[in-house]
């Protein structure tokens, strides 16, 4: 009897691991899509300069970095990010810090992202696929 209770005990203490494992929340698939690097490729303010690369790489943690490049001036940004439904606000660190910016997003796939900000400027980014590590 006494083994048939311990077998018992150690099957509903690994039953309860198991189920408290299970509710660890999990990113949203939106978010899931979301983190990477997008680069953007078209604004609603009109064709974008030549030689533009501005992109946005949204890592997990919340953790966010901004890149633009034109000719021969660089400028990196980096703060935070939060999805809230269709909503998705940026808060700047360094010489911005305090600064966010709140946009709502249109479309969100694996490789598409358009985003409306506050002002209504449309703004279509798309995933930068990066070369896979051997």
């Amino acid at each position: 009897m006494s083994r048939f209770t311990t077998s018992l005990a150690a099957l509903v203490a690994l039953t309860v691991s198991v189920s408290a494992l299970a509710q660890v929340p999990e990113p949203k698939d939106s978010e899931k899509k979301l983190v990477g690097k997008w680069q953007l490729v078209k604004s609603s303010k009109g064709d974008l300069p030549a030689g533009l690369v501005a992109t946005i790489q949204f890592e997990t943690g919340n953790k966010l970095k901004v890149h633009i490049e034109r000719a021969d001036k660089k400028r990196d940004v980096s703060g935070t990010w939060k999805l809230e439904g269709k909503l998705l606000t940026f808060e700047y660190d360094g010489p911005s810090k305090g600064e966010k910016d709140t946009r709502t997003i249109k479309k969100l796939t694996d490789d598409d992202l358009v985003t409306v900000s506050e002002k209504d400027v449309t703004e279509e980014f798309k995933k930068v696929k990066e070369p896979k590590k051997k």
